[in-house]
């Protein structure tokens, strides 16, 4: 009978060890559980597409006119949907999708450059049954996409949000702080990813640093040949368009931003302060509000800053 009551709490401890370390110990399993929770707690669904030979992973949060939000390098919906939630509750159905070899969806069948991913983006918005004209949301690597599809496709999407954008000559960091392998690698590039960077926690950065980063390589060698530079393209913008920036970005210098903005009359430029690069997790609201105020309003204001 003791040892039935010693087993029974020993049981339990080992259990919840278990439940406890094996999200450090295989990476996928804390993924996973990242990737359901955030999805829980904002009330996203969705699923997966098949789009010209890939398998695309999607969600939406909302109801409402619809915007369709591109993830950057090595990121995934999971990412952009505090931001989704936001917007969501500025009356907008907010769609998300995962590139090839990203979140949820399956490594890319083909190489995955800027002008495949932007090719995938339209062929995505299509085969979900949203509008030419939906408004298209791109962070980081995706406002890149995004510009390329509103200079190559106009006819393709509405009205274009770049957020953190590069697309200009600049000197990147390292390739290591661009595309982290390592938990300490992960822990440097956290300054110039947060205005106040959170507790990083190695094995937290284990299990981040441990998806696969195939298609995220690719992706960057392409954009890095220079072929895809907005030089010279950006001035014929002819869709309305919002550039919003980070005050604090250390990643993408906020010049960047500005010069895109300015070289457009069609583009917008705004701010959000205290925040760096990732002001999708930073400042979700406060840039949720800008992106609502700039879609809803009928033609292009001035620029402006929060």
């Amino acid at each position: 009978m003791i040892a039935r009551r010693v087993r029974g709490p020993a049981l339990a401890a080992t259990l919840l060890a278990v439940v406890l370390v094996l999200p450090f110990v295989v990476p996928a399993v804390g993924l996973g559980l990242w990737r359901t929770a955030t999805r829980v707690r904002t009330g996203a669904t969705g699923g997966a597409i098949g789009v010209d030979g890939e398998t695309i992973a999607w969600a939406s949060v909302g109801r409402g006119e619809p915007v369709l939000l591109v993830h950057g390098l090595r990121g995934e919906i999971t990412v952009l949907l505090p931001l989704a939630a936001q917007l969501a509750r500025h009356g907008r159905r907010v769609v998300l999708v995962d590139l090839p070899g990203h979140g949820r969806s399956a490594q890319p069948a083909r190489p995955l450059t800027l002008a495949r991913a932007a090719e995938l983006v339209v062929a995505a918005r299509e085969r979900l049954g949203l509008p030419a004209d939906t408004p298209l949301v791109g962070h980081s690597l995706g406002a890149w996409t995004v510009a390329w599809i509103s200079l190559a496709r106009p006819e393709d999407c509405g009205d274009v949000v770049l957020i953190s954008p590069p697309g200009l000559p600049f000197d990147p960091p390292p390739y290591p702080l661009l595309l982290p392998r390592t938990a300490r690698d992960a822990a440097a590039a956290m300054p110039l990813l947060f205005a106040d960077p959170p507790p990083a926690f190695p094995p937290v950065l284990h299990v981040a640093v441990a998806r696969e980063p195939r298609a995220s390589y690719e992706l960057l060698r392409s954009v890095l040949t220079g072929r895809y530079l907005l030089d010279g393209l950006v001035e014929g913008e002819s869709r309305r368009g919002l550039v919003v920036v980070g005050r604090e970005d250390r990643l993408v210098p906020p010049s960047i931003g500005r010069e895109l903005a300015a070289r457009s009359p069609r583009l917008e430029y705004a701010e959000i302060a205290h925040a760096s690069h990732m002001v999708v997790w930073e400042r979700p609201r406060e840039l949720a509000a800008q992106v609502a105020r700039f879609l809803d309003q009928p033609s292009s204001g001035a620029s402006s800053g929060s």
